[in-house]
């Protein structure tokens, strides 16, 4: 797991120099150049986020023996050790902006990056598996995953509404559990705050659907979902409005 210092201020203050940016590929044994993606420059705007870290430390800090077991088991064992508590806000903008989710590229002016499930996989830990995860655009109680993690709130929560990440992160601490329900419970934590957060600051559950019983969770690809909510949520963030993707992952890739 990569860390960057946690701080609510940017040390980022000299960018790297406007470039114009190559990639080259090998075609019929020779070198054919071609323009990567455009490169912004530095601006020093500030980017507003709605899934900052800070709720997932606490979640791993106050984890159980048996809980922390259970994390191992689904294969997210490298999480464990995630610390990073702010981001810097300067840099984030200006990262976000140099992102093209039309070819992965992330541009820095000096060089380029590839984003990638192995790199992906690389930064964060976690597992990329051959099964691709699916994934249900308003997921309701028909399907038998959302009904079976959505019930826990049915004591504490109109039966409308939809759980919020305290919520979530409110029931593992009182319960304890550490079985399917905490593992369903986890990952909904992890694809909300460092994935994706949905509208109105609510959880991710999307993807449950993905998460019939008996499962093979570790065969999963997570590094994939994790691009496909950053390309998704970069696609519909104007640059002004709160972001809600995976900008913990492109601050520390």
């Amino acid at each position: 797991m990569t860390r960057i210092r946690n701080s609510l201020d940017d040390d980022f203050e000299t960018p790297p120099s406007k470039r114009f940016k190559r990639t080259t590929t090998k075609k019929g044994g020779t070198s054919e150049t071609k323009a990567s993606s455009a490169f912004v420059q530095y601006k020093k705007k500030r980017i507003r986020i709605r899934n900052p870290p800070l709720t997932f430390c606490e979640l791993l800090e106050g984890l159980t023996v048996e809980q922390e077991h259970s994390i191992d088991a689904v294969g997210f064992a490298s999480i464990k050790s995630f610390n990073i508590k702010s981001l810097p806000s300067h840099l984030g903008y200006w990262l976000l902006s140099n992102y093209n989710p039309s070819d992965n590229i992330l541009n820095l002016g000096s060089h380029i990056i590839k984003i990638t499930r192995e790199l992906v996989h690389q930064t964060l830990g976690i597992p990329m598996g051959k099964v691709h995860l699916t994934e249900k655009k308003k997921p309701s109680r028909k399907d038998p995953v959302v009904a079976e993690f959505r019930r826990q709130f049915d004591s504490s929560l109109p039966f409308k509404k939809i759980p919020t990440v305290r919520d979530v992160l409110d029931k593992v601490k009182s319960s304890k559990n550490s079985g399917r329900l905490f593992k369903l419970d986890f990952l909904v934590l992890f694809n909300t705050i460092i994935g994706e957060m949905c509208q109105g600051s609510t959880i991710n559950m999307k993807f449950l659907t993905s998460l019939k019983e008996g499962t093979y969770i570790k065969s999963m690809d997570w590094c994939a979902y994790i691009i496909t909510c950053l390309d998704r949520t970069k696609r519909k963030w104007n640059g002004k409005q709160h972001y809600n993707g995976p900008l913990t992952f492109l601050m520390v890739r």
